[in-house]
């Protein structure tokens, strides 16, 4: 068995990593462990959003399947707070120039990082082109010559650290359209 000593110098190289790899990203970390060494990680942690309760168990007993399942449910109602506060922004600031419904105000946004949040409609789709010039073309279908610009926004957002929802209509801040964003400014 580990001393403390060589058990906190460990933690801190996962430490190091878990910084290195999450910080751009200001995802949730939720660690999984025995519980004695819960605490242990807590001291040397300086990863900003360790989450406030770890998954409690040794996870090489449990395969992936079961370690999933454990840990969306610890997890999920700090995903479904951080949904309900963007869509309260959104809300909130849809009478400014921060939010928009149309594409052709978005993509462009999305490209420069400008989009905070980005919630688009389950099952929708917007089919067209956007060349280099910033040259919207809209389709009514999917072609050989076009492309996904839902599909472009969400990566492009999500690449330049905003958040991405895919949502139900009933569910989405301007419901009468296929894609919503709230920009950073």
């Amino acid at each position: 068995m580990m001393k403390k000593k060589e058990l906190l110098k460990f933690f801190k190289e996962i430490d190091k990593a878990v910084n290195k790899t999450l910080d751009a990203n200001k995802a949730p970390l939720l660690i999984a462990g025995v519980s004695r060494w819960h605490s242990l990680y807590e001291e040397v942690n300086t990863y900003s959003k360790l989450y406030k309760e770890p998954l409690v168990g040794d996870p090489e007993f449990k395969n992936k399947g079961q370690l999933h399942k454990e840990s969306w449910k610890l997890i999920r109602p700090y995903f479904e707070e951080t949904l309900r506060n963007k869509i309260a922004g959104f809300k909130d600031q849809e009478h400014l120039e921060i939010t928009s419904h149309q594409i052709s105000d978005i993509l462009p946004a999305t490209e420069n990082g400008r989009v905070d949040t980005l919630f688009i409609k389950k099952g929708a789709d917007l089919f067209g082109t956007y060349g280099p010039k910033k040259c919207l073309i809209l389709d009514s279908e999917k072609t050989t010559k076009n492309k996904s610009l839902l599909n472009k926004a969400a990566l492009d957002t999500f690449q330049k650290g905003g958040h991405v929802y895919v949502l139900e209509q009933e569910d989405m801040p301007f419901p009468r359209r296929a894609v919503n964003a709230l920009f950073r400014y």
